[in-house]
């Protein structure tokens, strides 16, 4: 059953990229429920929905054929997305740490030596995440 694709609004991706550090046991082992409650933290789109579904079928083994199946399951799982909504930081910022918090964690976290530097690269959609 789809739903409707939920976004951050912009000022909330810049504090939560600002926060990285003193959320990073969130990032760990927590969740953000508790800044949930926050203006900016859930906004509906009109036109794109998605099959929540999926975040609990992401494979976060780092193979090839995982990563395969993943573009799959995303690709089949959103409805009215249009390029303007794919490129919107927003909509990825809020499923890597919201709906699909778990598989991002588990993919890019879990395991690593420089959780932040993991956590900006992944966890955000901005030109920046892809320097260094």
């Amino acid at each position: 059953m789809t739903q409707p694709l939920k976004l951050f609004s912009a000022a909330f991706v810049e504090q939560v990229v600002g926060d990285i550090e003193t959320n990073l046991d969130k990032y760990h082992s927590g969740d953000f429920s508790e800044i949930a409650r926050e203006i900016g933290w859930v906004i509906e789109t009109t036109s794109a929905r998605w099959d929540p579904a999926i975040a609990s079928q992401l494979d976060p083994a780092n193979t090839p054929e995982a990563e395969f199946k993943n573009s799959l399951l995303v690709y089949k799982g959103l409805e009215g997305m249009t390029p303007a909504l794919a490129r919107d930081e927003r909509i990825w910022t809020r499923l890597c740490h919201v709906e699909c918090l778990d598989y991002a964690r588990n993919r890019w976290v879990r395991g690593s030596k420089d959780a932040v530097k993991q956590v900006r690269r992944h966890f955000f959609c901005t030109w920046l995440s892809w320097v260094s």
